[in-house]
C-alpha cells in the first residue's frame, strides 16, 4: 500500500510544478500521512461496521452521540490554540518550547472544562441513567483526547508528518481489536467506553514522549502576558472552528434528543460514509497548511498558484465521486451495514452532495487561516451553524433524519459559498479552478 500510495501522491504533486522545495516536503508528508490515514480509515470502519452490526440501532445511535459530542467539544478544549501554534511555530520552530508550554497549561483547564460538559450533557437531553453512564465514561476518554492533541499539533508545525500518521494509526488499531474483543465476548458500548479511555490515555502520553524525544521539551507553565496573546489571536480560530462543528456535527445529537437513539443510528451510517469520503481533502490540508502559512509570507503569487491548484483537484475528485455513490447508494450501505439500515439509502443519497461543497470548503478554511483571516472564517461559519440549528428545529420534528439530511445539505452549500466569497475579497477575481 506504502508504495502505490507514494506513485499517486508523486504524480499528484506533479500537478504543482518540479517536485523541489516545498513540493518535496509536501510529497513526503502526504505519502507517510496518506498510507497511513487509509490504513486508519479502513480501521475506523471495521469499527463502526462492527458496531453497527453487534450492537442493536438504538445503541448504535447512542455511540453516534457521544462521537458527535466529542467532535462538538474538542473545539473548547483546544480553543482554536493548535491551529494558532501550527501556523506560528510553522513559521519560526525556535518558539516551539515556549508555545507548547503555555499550549498545555491552558488546554488542560479548558480540556477538564469540556469533559464535564460532555458528561452533563445526556442528563440534560433527560437520556436513560445507563446512556448517561457510557457517556460518562467516553467523555472522561475525551479528556485525554484532547490532551494528546495538546501534543500532536507540533508534528504538523514542523511539517513532520509520519509521527502524525504513526500515532493516528496506532490509536485506531487499539480501539479496534479491543473493541472487536470486548463485543465477541457478548459486552456493550460501556466496554467499548472503556476501551476508548484506556486508548486515549495511551495516545496522550505516546504523544508527549515523541514530541520530548524529537522536537523540544516538554513543560508546562502560564506566561500570563503570553497567554492573553495567543488566546486574543486564538479566539477567532477557536470561533471558526466551533461553528464548522455544530453545523457539521449537531445533527446527530439534535436527531437523538428530537427523535430518539433509533433514527440517530439510521443517520449516523450514511454519516460514516459521507465523513469517510471527505477524509482526503482533511490529510490533504494537514499537510499544505504550514505549506499555505509560509507562503502567504513569502510569495503572494506562488500562494495564490498553489490555491487554484488545490481547487481544481478537489473539484475534480468530488463531483464524480458525489455522482457515482448515488446511482449505488443501495448496494453499498447493505455491504457495509446490512439490511438492517435499508432506510439510511435516501438520507445517503442526499448527504453524499455534501462533498460536492465540503471539499472545497476545506481548503477555503485553511486559506483562510494561513492568511490570517480566520476572522472571517468564523464570520461564515456563525451563520452556517444558525442556519443549519433552526433548519433542524423545522426540519427534524416533521421529516426526522430526512430533514436533518436536507439542513446538512442546505448548510454546506451555504458555507462554501460563503467562505469562496471571502477568499475572493483578497485574492481578486482570479479564485476559481485552473484552466
Amino acid at each position: 500500500m506504502r508504495s502505490e500510495m507514494g506513485n499517486f501522491v508523486n504524480k499528484l504533486l506533479a500537478f504543482y510544478g518540479p517536485l523541489t522545495g516545498w513540493r518535496s516536503q509536501a510529497l513526503k508528508n502526504l505519502g507517510s500521512l496518506g498510507a497511513a490515514q487509509a490504513a486508519s480509515l479502513l480501521l475506523n470502519f471495521f469499527l463502526n461496521i462492527a458496531l453497527a452490526r453487534l450492537l442493536t440501532v438504538e445503541r448504535f445511535g447512542v455511540y453516534g452521540l457521544a462521537n458527535n459530542l466529542i467532535f462538538i467539544l474538542i473545539v473548547l478544549g483546544n480553543f482554536g490554540l493548535t491551529g494558532l501554534g501550527i501556523r506560528d511555530v510553522a513559521r519560526d520552530t525556535e518558539q516551539c518550547p515556549r508555545y507548547l508550554k503555555n499550549i498545555l497549561g491552558l488546554r488542560i483547564g479548558f480540556s477538564l472544562l469540556a469533559s464535564i460538559i460532555m458528561a452533563i450533557v445526556p442528563l440534560l437531553m433527560g437520556k436513560p441513567r445507563e446512556v448517561s453512564h457510557v457517556i460518562f465514561v467516553f467523555a472522561a476518554g475525551f479528556f485525554f483526547l484532547s490532551l494528546a492533541d495538546s501534543f500532536r499539533w507540533v508534528f504538523n508545525a514542523f511539517q513532520a508528518i509520519g509521527y502524525e500518521a504513526l500515532v493516528r494509526f496506532l490509536e485506531r488499531a487499539l480501539v479496534l481489536g479491543l473493541s472487536l474483543a470486548v463485543l465477541l465476548l457478548g459486552a456493550g458500548l460501556k466496554a467499548v467506553a472503556w476501551v476508548f479511555l484506556g486508548a486515549q490515555l495511551i495516545q496522550f502520553l505516546f504523544s508527549a514522549a515523541l514530541v520530548r524525544r524529537k522536537f523540544c521539551r516538554v513543560s508546562v507553565s502560564l506566561d500570563p502576558p503570553f497567554c492573553r496573546y495567543m488566546l486574543s489571536e486564538s479566539f477567532y480560530f477557536a470561533l471558526a472552528e466551533l461553528f464548522w462543528s455544530l453545523y457539521f456535527y449537531i445533527d446527530i445529537v439534535m436527531l437523538s434528543y428530537m427523535k430518539g437513539d433509533g433514527p440517530a443510528g439510521i443517520y449516523r451510517a450514511s454519516y460514516i460514509l459521507v465523513n469517510a469520503c471527505g477524509t482526503a481533502p482533511t490529510v490533504f490540508m494537514v499537510v499544505l497548511f504550514p505549506v499555505f502559512s509560509k507562503l502567504y509570507a513569502q510569495s503572494l503569487e506562488e500562494f495564490k498558484k498553489v490555491y487554484r491548484k488545490t481547487l481544481t483537484l478537489f473539484l475534480a475528485a468530488a463531483i464524480p465521486l458525489a455522482v457515482f455513490l448515488f446511482i449505488f447508494a443501495g448496494p453499498v450501505i447493505n455491504f457495509f451495514f446490512s439490511n438492517r439500515f435499508a432506510d439510511s439509502v435516501p438520507i445517503f443519497r442526499i448527504l453524499i452532495f455534501t462533498i460536492v461543497f465540503g471539499f472545497p470548503s476545506a481548503l477555503f478554511a485553511n486559506v483562510l487561516s494561513s492568511a490570517n483571516r480566520q476572522k472571517k472564517q468564523a464570520q461564515v461559519n456563525a451563520i452556517g451553524a444558525l442556519l443549519n440549528i433552526t433548519l433542524n428545529l423545522v426540519l427534524i420534528p416533521r421529516w426526522s433524519y430526512w430533514g436533518a439530511g436536507a439542513a446538512a445539505l442546505i448548510t454546506a452549500a451555504f458555507v462554501a459559498v460563503g467562505l469562496w466569497f471571502q477568499i475572493r475579497s483578497f485574492l481578486g477575481s482570479r479564485c476559481g479552478v485552473e484552466s
